[in-house]
């Protein structure tokens, strides 16, 4: 019997991906295309992920919730990164100079993610008579990178119509302070996530979750984790290491991706956490979390928003000790109000309202 090749069932697993893939967008764009030729005027949401972080599709879910509860009577279009690169040309030519365009937020403006980001301002230069409005986003520019910082600064300046959502007090003060954009163009809110509602059952709760990245963004923090991991074992308190990626994503079943992540935090007594959303799925699970900084440090600027919930607290050096976890994991009757943080967003509604009505 011949040995298998390995590489060449790898080669026509991505080729029978690839070809679904483009099958599956073909008939995205059939239905998109149908709206798209009608001349009312349209919210189009460009640059969603078709990647597997759950993170950045929970933004997407928040961003269309958003939109479809403030302009219930406007055409809302969604065209995600790989729409767009397969159908680009089509999509052009079919949206109109008084349609708005949104850019989906997150973090990839700066050093660290500059794929998105490239896409981005793609989409940008492609309408640039369009009104444009980036949701909210993180900047962060390493301080090596200054000949980036220059010229992205180059090309914001350029745009007519730009606006931009700071989701940290950081980013607002770099963007009005560092890059002189004019303050009337520069929102001040909250990462869009934290909009969305627990809809979770009450439930038993045991162990602590950990939700730790292992990419460009993480922290060295020497130590300090896999210590508290050993104290908390020995201690006999249950562990579970894990993030916020799926295996598999399949963009028809993206709210289930994200509310069955949601749901599994509702299982812990804690979660402790480096990761901006990991932060936001303990806060919406009613979950107590301990949340660490990541390198650009969204995670810190995003706690600002999150501060007064009684379950959720910050430790800068991740300098966590038994005692700090095992109070933390005593907090109990916690529930997530949404409503403290929507109210936040009312300066976008009346934006985009006011670009609607240009």
């Amino acid at each position: 019997m011949k040995k298998l090749n390995v590489k060449k069932i790898k080669d026509m697993l991505k080729f029978v991906v690839y070809i679904i893939e483009k099958s599956y967008y073909y008939v995205v764009f059939i239905k998109i295309n149908k709206i798209l030729k009608k001349n009312d005027q349209k919210l189009i949401l460009f640059n969603t992920p078709t990647h597997r972080n759950l993170g950045d599709h929970a933004i997407t879910i928040a961003e269309l919730k958003f939109l479809k509860d403030n302009f219930p009577n406007t055409v809302l279009i969604e065209i995600n990164e790989k729409l767009w690169k397969y159908k680009q040309v089509k999509i052009i030519e079919k949206i109109n100079v008084h349609d708005i365009i949104l850019i989906q937020g997150g973090g990839y403006f700066g050093t660290l993610w500059r794929e998105p980001l490239e896409n981005a301002m793609n989409i940008i230069t492609t309408f640039p008579d369009n009104p444009k409005v980036i949701m909210p986003q993180t900047f962060y520019y390493r301080e090596s990178k200054y000949t980036t910082l220059k010229n992205d600064l180059l090309f914001i300046t350029a745009q007519k119509k730009l606006y931009i959502c700071a989701r940290e007090h950081a980013t607002y003060n770099f963007l009005i302070d560092k890059l002189k954009i004019d303050k009337e163009k520069v929102l001040l809110i909250p990462d869009i996530v934290m909009i969305l509602d627990n809809q979770l059952s009450p439930t038993k709760r045991k162990g602590v979750l950990f939700i730790l990245r292992s990419d460009k963004e993480k922290v060295d923090y020497g130590n300090n984790i896999s210590n508290l991991i050993k104290q908390l074992e020995l201690n006999g308190i249950k562990i579970k290491i894990s993030n916020t990626k799926t295996k598999l994503f399949i963009i028809p079943f993206r709210k289930y991706y994200v509310n069955s992540k949601i749901k599994s935090f509702s299982k812990y007594q804690l979660v402790i956490t480096d990761r901006l959303h990991g932060m936001c799925f303990a806060a919406i699970a009613s979950t107590p979390c301990i949340a660490m900084n990541n390198l650009s440090k969204k995670v810190e600027g995003s706690f600002y928003w999150l501060k007064d919930l009684g379950y959720l607290s910050f430790s800068k050096n991740a300098n966590i000790d038994l005692s700090f976890v095992l109070q933390a994991m005593e907090t109990a009757d916690n529930k997530y109000d949404n409503t403290l943080l929507i109210k936040h967003f009312d300066k976008l509604t009346i934006l985009i309202k006011e670009l609607l009505e240009q």
